[in-house]
C-alpha cells in the first residue's frame, strides 16, 4: 500500500466512523484522535507544523496530538489539569526545555524553591511579574516554533 492508498483508507475510516456505519467496527481510539492524527499527518506532509490555536484546540481531545514532542505532550497534559504525568514526563528528560517545564511545574505546585532550582539549571530566572498562564502559553509557543 503506497502513501495516497493509505491516505484514502485513513478517510474511509474516518467517513465510516463519522457515519456510525455498522461495517466498519469502532475504531478503539476516539473518533477525534483518529481525525486530529489524520489532519495531522496530512499538514506534516506539507511541511506545516501545528500551531498555538491547533494546539489549544487539542486540549478537547481525549489525547494529546501524537505529533508533538514530549515537552509539549508535558504541557498538554498539565494544562488539561494532569500535573502528575505532566511532572512524570519532564522528570524523565534532561535538556534546558525540559528543565524549563520541570520548573514552571514546581512553580505551579507552589515549591518555588524547587521551582527556582529548575530555573537555575534551565539557565532562566525566576519569571516575577508573569501570571502562571502566561508562561504556559509563552513555553508552548516557543515549543511549536521549534519542531
Amino acid at each position: 500500500m503506497n502513501a495516497d492508498d493509505a491516505d484514502a483508507a485513513d478517510t474511509q475510516i474516518i467517513a465510516l466512523t463519522i457515519r456510525g456505519d455498522p461495517l466498519y467496527p469502532r475504531h478503539p481510539r476516539s473518533i477525534i484522535t483518529l481525525f486530529s492524527e489524520y489532519l495531522i499527518k496530512q499538514a506534516r506532509g506539507y511541511g506545516m507544523v501545528m500551531t498555538y490555536d491547533e494546539f489549544e484546540v487539542s486540549l478537547s481531545f481525549e489525547d494529546p496530538p501524537v505529533t508533538n514532542s514530549p515537552h509539549l505532550t508535558a504541557l498538554w497534559h498539565d494544562k488539561r489539569g494532569d500535573w502528575n504525568t505532566a511532572h512524570e514526563i519532564v522528570q524523565e528528560m534532561g535538556d534546558k526545555d525540559a528543565a524549563l517545564i520541570h520548573a514552571y511545574l514546581h512553580r505551579k505546585e507552589g515549591d518555588e524553591s524547587n521551582a527556582r532550582y529548575w530555573y537555575r539549571q534551565a539557565g532562566k530566572s525566576f519569571p516575577s511579574g508573569q501570571t502562571l498562564n502566561e508562561e504556559w502559553e509563552r513555553l508552548t509557543r516557543s515549543l511549536l516554533a521549534s519542531v
